[in-house]
């Protein structure tokens, strides 16, 4: 029951791969081409199939047989595995990169409209602050290619592209309130309040995405250590079962040989 338990989850990692490949085929080919290859060979190796066979070869008391295919076809499916994974690890790289621009962004974004607000402020005073709407209208221009880059270099990020593009909405009210005749400034820095407000949203949740995807990576390392150090672990116990047999013991020449 185990191992056809097995082939199912191997059949479902697979599928799951060849989808990611296909969602990948634009915004990033090479991983793309490098997950169909993995899948495929999986496929090639049958690793689903070897699994169903020792089962029944398992049933059949067919040991010797069951093991050899059940160690391939988990080598199978960690090849499978280590697919996504590096895929995943590839993904958060590129998102990584694509939130520190933002990051950057926000922060010049959150500068300026603090500025248009205090300016907005200051011509409802009565003081004179020319330019306002042109001002405005070029902030509202830079925020909206945040949103572009967002919407297409950042996946899964729908709560980050709305408070932007909430943040785009407001600003583009704002402009209307300060080309009216006359000009409604209390309207405009009112709205260009809601605009700051969504973008410190924007930059606090892209911060949470990049904290995110650093501690996935970080999860990643763990598990490569533990492996590599668990590994290290068994070669080192396998060594020692081989060697202690011999101690006390005078070695030929082929046996020392052997045991390099």
């Amino acid at each position: 029951r185990r191992q056809r338990e097995m082939a199912q989850r191997t059949d479902a990692a697979i599928e799951q791969l060849e989808q990611r490949a296909k969602q990948l085929e634009e915004t990033s080919p090479a991983q793309s081409q490098a997950m169909q290859q993995a899948a495929q060979r999986a496929r090639q190796q049958q690793a689903s199939e070897r699994q169903r066979q020792a089962a029944q070869q398992v049933q059949q008391n067919q040991t010797g047989q069951a093991q050899q295919n059940q160690q391939a076809a988990e080598d199978a499916l960690e090849e499978v595995l280590q697919a996504l994974d590096d895929t995943q690890k590839a993904r958060d790289e590129q998102l990584r990169r694509t939130l520190a621009d933002v990051l950057q962004s926000l922060d010049q974004l959150i500068a300026r409209q603090q500025t248009e607000i205090t300016r907005a402020g200051k011509a409802l005073a009565g003081e004179i602050a020319p330019n306002l709407d042109g001002a405005m209208v070029q902030l509202h221009q830079n925020t909206l290619a945040v949103l572009a880059k967002v919407k297409r270099e950042a996946q899964n990020a729908d709560k980050l592209f709305e408070f932007i593009e909430s943040a785009t909405d407001a600003q583009a009210s704002a402009i209307v309130s300060l080309r009216d005749d006359p000009a409604d400034y209390a309207a405009a820095e009112q709205t260009e309040r809601v605009a700051l407000a969504r973008l410190k949203d924007a930059r606090e949740e892209a911060a949470k995405l990049d904290q995110q995807a650093e501690n996935r990576d970080q999860d990643r390392t763990r598990r490569e250590l533990k492996k590599a150090y668990t590994e290290a672990l068994e070669l080192q116990a396998q060594i020692n079962a081989e060697t202690k047999p011999l101690v006390g013991v005078e070695l030929d020449r082929r046996t020392r040989s052997q045991l390099r």
